[in-house]
């Protein structure tokens, strides 16, 4: 399906009806956040038995950190992050993880 939708807006440029640079040609294209902080900021979670949990628990954290830290909720966004990287490691019978991205706001 992503295929065929980049195609189309593919196929116009090619055929020479667009350029590169025109509204129409660029309709899918998602901007880049437009500032970013300067550092990485972790977030750690809670033990957990299911590792899908844990991985869950570790974005909320860093979540929370940010939007309850100086960077406040504009910048709390994973999916706006840079660099987002998450690791898990076995403690007992329990899942850790620690989530850790470069925070950016829109």
């Amino acid at each position: 399906m992503k295929r065929i939708a980049l195609f189309a807006v593919s196929l116009p440029i090619i055929l020479g009806l667009q350029t590169p640079s025109s509204p129409a040609a660029n309709a899918g294209v998602i901007a880049a956040p437009k500032h970013c902080v300067a550092s990485f900021i972790h977030g750690y979670g809670k033990p957990r038995f299911v590792k899908g949990v844990a991985r869950r628990q570790a974005r909320r954290a860093w979540k929370k950190r940010i939007a309850n830290g100086k960077f406040g909720r504009a910048y709390a966004q994973w999916t706006l992050a840079k660099r987002r990287e998450i690791g898990c490691a076995r403690v007992g019978s329990k899942w850790q993880c620690t989530a850790r991205a470069i925070p950016c706001s829109n």
